[in-house]
């Protein structure tokens, strides 16, 4: 089983509600499974070796695209965030593409999440 998203291109009125109407098809050619790998190298190769490859979700739209959680793993404590997605082309199985700025914002929140979770060394009287 996986998740599909449908990104709906219309925006919601000021008042009332909206009355959503979707329909779609396609040949998706990279599975989730291909399309998680292909997260994990980059996560393991561009940001670091703790922020591993979640559960991909497939995003419906003009250009689908596998989207992984970056999730921050922690020794003794397993998942303890979420620190970016990573999109995968579900056509073609390539990263889309990151900004040296997008990559240094996500090693930055992993690297104050996990401070936060470390314990700090208490000197001995």
């Amino acid at each position: 089983m996986f998740r599909v998203l449908y990104e709906y291109p219309k925006t919601w009125p000021k008042n009332g509600s909206l009355r959503v109407e979707a329909q779609f098809a396609g040949e998706i050619t990279v599975s989730p499974t291909i399309a998680q790998r292909h997260a994990a190298g980059f996560l393991a190769g561009h940001i670091t070796m703790m922020v591993l490859a979640g559960e991909p979700v497939l995003v419906w739209g003009e250009q689908p695209v596998w989207r992984v959680p970056a999730c921050l793993h922690l020794p003794d404590l397993g998942e303890v965030s979420i620190v970016g997605f990573i999109e995968v082309d579900a056509l073609t199985g390539e990263i889309i593409p990151f900004s040296p700025d997008q990559i240094a914002a996500m090693q930055r929140r992993a690297n104050d999440i996990a401070t936060r979770f470390t314990l700090s060394a208490t000197p001995a009287s």
